[in-house]
């Protein structure tokens, strides 16, 4: 009977330490405040961003490219395009205030936009018309 309760324990103790240890999926943190831009590779780490705010087209640094998964528009009246130049000049506009997973979005090309955004562009329009080209 002990060896039974004993055994009893130590596999819900196994369990519950099971799910203790399982952590939940990684999600951008949302220290990004206004005017930024803020792009965020959470695969790798949730806190690691880029920031940006000048209008106009700006290349991701090398080592940021085909890296982000996750962006953050802190901007009331401006949208954001992202910009993949792999796989021919396609780009996917966010809006104003929208902050979102880009594993969320499927290109022309098939697959997802995560981890494949190669330059930023910060523009005067208040909203995207269309979310791709």
């Amino acid at each position: 009977m002990k060896g039974r309760l004993l055994a009893s324990l130590l596999g819900a103790a196994v369990v519950l330490a099971g799910s203790v240890v399982a952590a939940p999926a990684a999600q951008a943190h949302t220290n990004c405040s206004y005017p930024w831009v803020c792009i965020y590779d959470v695969t790798v780490n949730p806190d690691r961003k880029l920031q940006y705010q000048d209008f106009g087209y700006q290349a991701l640094p090398a080592n940021a490219r085909d890296t982000v998964d996750h962006i953050f528009n802190t901007r009331n009246n401006d949208r954001v395009k992202l910009w993949d130049i792999d796989h021919g000049q396609h780009w996917i506009c966010f809006n104003p205030n929208e902050h979102t997973n880009l594993g969320n979005f499927a290109p022309p090309w098939g697959g997802t936009w995560a981890n494949d955004v190669d330059a930023i562009e910060i523009q005067t329009q208040a909203s995207c018309g269309a979310r791709q080209g």
